[in-house]
């Protein structure tokens, strides 16, 4: 405090050379004296001491930037508790300042995109994630993981709006670099192509969706063996889609295994078992 009323008296108070000067030593003087190991501050003191203004200037840009990276960091991570309180218009507005104070940051367009998706603005949604992808592009590189979930948030944004083509050619890209990155078999490739089944199945193509599907099962097998919970939900995806084939039975012997996963997994109580049943139970109904 004290060396900033004397940079003040520098700048805002006219007096004469010889007292300007007299101002200058002594501002050197408290600045050798000082313990102060904040380079910035000692900086600053001495661009004025010197008369040297446009290094001060430029100490202090850098000064106000860094200070504007503090408060979008906190203003990404407040909005992240509003999220999962489910307060999303409060979110909204706290990743909408970060994002003016710090345009660089790619995860804070993601997160925008998120709480875009979560209110159901998916037009909104998809145009911040295809923000994030030129962000992490130039952050991460072409091909990074990081932007082929982005890629895939974009696919599934592009689907609750009906755009099957943009969609899947995202999944695509999504899965393509995935491949490059982990291989042919990495259960992100059985994600991506899970997702790809979806639509085809929305697009009633049944026999390629359930291959999508049949393979991504395989995958997941092979990753995280024959109960894991990514196992039981490739299940629920094979009995939807024989289910929307007319082939009933088939579904219901994957109903089965995945009502089996479920139970063990997540307990006799959890909402996806209950789906499950019930979807069961409408396949008994029907076949009795």
């Amino acid at each position: 405090a004290e060396l900033l009323a004397r940079m003040q008296q520098l700048l805002f108070i006219p007096l004469p050379d010889n007292d300007i000067q007299a101002l200058r030593t002594e501002l050197l003087k408290s600045i050798t004296e000082s313990s102060s190991d904040d380079m910035d501050k000692r900086g600053l003191a001495e661009s004025y001491a010197y008369g040297n203004y446009q290094a001060g200037l430029g100490i202090w840009t850098k000064v106000v930037e860094a200070d504007q990276e503090v408060l979008a960091a906190s203003s990404y991570q407040l909005g992240l508790w509003q999220f999962f309180a489910m307060k999303l218009e409060p979110a909204a507005s706290s990743v909408q300042l970060a994002m003016s104070l710090d345009s660089k940051v790619p995860e804070y367009a993601v997160f925008a995109g998120d709480v875009a998706y979560a209110m159901a603005q998916y037009a909104k949604a998809k145009t911040y994630y295809e923000q994030a992808i030129h962000k992490g592009k130039a952050l991460h590189g072409a091909v990074s993981a990081y932007v082929a979930d982005v890629l895939h948030k974009k696919g599934k944004a592009a689907l609750a709006m009906n755009e099957e083509m943009e969609a899947t050619a995202s999944f695509v890209a999504a899965m393509d670099m995935d491949i490059k990155l982990f291989g042919e078999e990495h259960p992100r490739v059985a994600k991506r192509l899970a997702y790809l089944g979806y639509v085809l199945e929305l697009k009633q193509n049944y026999r390629y969706a359930l291959d999508r599907y049949q393979k991504a099962l395989a995958m997941d097998k092979k990753a995280f063996g024959e109960e894991h919970i990514t196992v039981g939900k490739d299940y629920v995806s094979l009995a939807g889609g024989w289910e929307k084939m007319g082939k009933p039975r088939h579904a219901l012997s994957f109903y089965e295994e995945a009502a089996k996963i479920f139970r063990k997994e997540l307990g006799p109580l959890h909402p996806d078992l209950g789906e499950v049943l019930l979807s069961k139970g409408f396949i008994l109904g029907g076949l009795n």
